[in-house]
């Protein structure tokens, strides 16, 4: 959402530098929660493996219990999210429902 005179101000400036930007939306509630999913297994591959085997015995639990969920679970905690993340409205900043 730009304005006419902020696309004007773009193009000056792709004209001064030579070079063109692409204009791209913002991100959406999925891309953030993609984005720190990645961020998590990145996380997670850097623990030392004689850690991981402290917890084991847990994670065999849990993976018994509630199967891929509980995975699925533990990125999303890994990642900050608790609770699904609330749309805002870019114009008013106000939460909107998806």
């Amino acid at each position: 959402m730009y304005t006419d005179s902020q696309i004007r101000t773009v193009k000056m400036i792709e004209r001064d530098i030579g070079c063109k930007f692409e204009l791209i939306k913002a991100p959406s509630p999925h891309d953030f929660l993609r984005a720190s999913s990645e961020q998590a297994l990145e996380a997670l591959n850097r623990v030392h493996p004689e850690l991981r085997s402290a917890f084991l015995p847990m994670a065999k639990m849990l993976l018994q219990e509630q199967g891929a969920h509980a995975l699925a679970a533990a990125i999303a905690y890994i990642s900050g999210f608790i609770q699904p993340p609330l749309s805002k409205s870019l114009a008013t900043q106000e939460q909107v429902r998806d």
